[in-house]
């Protein structure tokens, strides 16, 4: 068994203070199975979400299992998965 956390990507608030260009939050990217095949998304549709075969919502920690995770291996997310035991 594994887990998956999801990637993030560091975000910062949108203003033109000095302190925007220097503050920012990492923001979880959801990745979707659809058709056998991984996708990347930001801001996924609840009917996105609803229609994929696997949906793993961005900023949360999932367990998955030894064939999903050889599957999420191949599509190159290998480097967020940590081996349980």
């Amino acid at each position: 068994m594994y887990t998956f956390r999801t990637p993030t990507i560091d975000e910062g608030p949108t203003g033109n203070t000095r302190l925007d260009q220097f503050y920012t939050l990492p923001r979880g990217i959801t990745i979707l199975k659809v058709n056998g095949k991984y996708r990347e998304e930001r801001y996924p549709l609840s009917s996105d979400v609803k229609n994929a075969e696997i949906a793993y919502v961005g900023g949360h920690v999932y367990t998955v299992t030894n064939s999903e995770a050889a599957d999420l291996t191949a599509a190159g997310y290998g480097d967020y998965l940590t081996e349980i035991n």
